[in-house]
């Protein structure tokens, strides 16, 4: 599980490298960016909070979001947090049939099963179960 994990984490930074090779507004923007998508891999069940990866690189939470968005071309910090735990929960609701939502949930370190639900309902238009239920049948 480990390995599968840090494949999906190596996707993500390249996907994202790559989509912010597009924008590419300088070399200190993309250090930022760079150190970010390396934060978001390890951390992500940690904190889900722009505030936290801007601590962790010792920058406020202004100046953090505004380098992000302008080596991203205008995303959000928050947007690409949200983008990689989506991946994740999508990648153990698909990998993990034998767990609840609810114990997906907990491994993504919700602390409500109910935020995850909501969590997951509104970045995809989908409840977990929905999505599930559409992965079992193709």
């Amino acid at each position: 599980m480990l390995i599968s994990q840090l494949a999906v984490g190596y996707e993500f930074i390249n996907y994202y490298r790559r989509e912010q090779d597009r924008h590419w507004k300088g070399n200190r923007h993309t250090e930022v960016f760079n150190r970010f998508c390396e934060l978001v891999v390890t951390h992500y069940r940690e904190s889900r909070e722009t505030q936290f990866y801007a601590e962790k690189m010792h920058h406020t939470p202004k100046y953090f979001s505004r380098v992000i968005r302008t080596a991203t071309g205008g995303t959000s910090p928050a947007e690409w947090i949200e983008q990689y735990v989506i991946t994740q929960a999508k990648r153990l609701i698909e990998t993990n049939r034998a767990h609840s939502v609810k114990e997906i949930a907990y491994m993504l370190r919700f602390t409500e099963s109910t935020s995850f639900y909501c969590y997951f309902h509104c970045a995809t238009g989908l409840t977990a179960k929905q999505y599930r239920d559409r992965v079992v049948n193709l």
